[in-house]
């Protein structure tokens, strides 16, 4: 058996979420909840990586946790790119988006080069190339 995971995020807004990630790789909903704004549900692909978004109108039994949280708790995104032309290309869109650069490109001990943004909701997004 093969599990696919897809993460579902707490966002406060879906259109403005899609439009922070489309500036950076390319991004299209796939399916949504309307399906037109604003949308309470929606299934993203971020540049081959599906997430889901959901914000405090999602009719969704498990929203009922999220009421009392704040966006952008205890998640890192964590994108693997397929070589430095793209980590490059991504990194300079943030600086022209001026995204909110939190970790700085370095290499690891364990052979990468990362950088680190928080996108529009407070979540943590790194970029890697192994």
């Amino acid at each position: 058996m093969t599990l696919k995971l897809t993460p579902e995020l707490f966002v406060t807004n879906i259109e403005e979420t899609i439009a922070f990630y489309e500036k950076l790789v390319p991004t299209k909903i796939i399916i949504s909840v309307p399906q037109a704004a604003p949308r309470a549900w929606a299934l993203a692909n971020i540049d081959g990586c599906d997430v889901m978004f959901f914000t405090k109108d999602c009719t969704s039994p498990e929203v009922k946790l999220f009421a009392k949280q704040r966006t952008g708790q205890n998640v890192i995104l964590y994108f693997d790119v397929p070589d430095k032309k793209t980590l490059d290309a991504i990194y300079a869109k943030a600086k022209k988006e001026n995204a909110q650069i939190i970790v700085d490109r370095y290499n690891t001990e364990y052979g990468s080069t990362e950088f680190s943004i928080k996108d529009n909701n407070g979540y943590v997004v790194s970029f890697a190339k192994h």
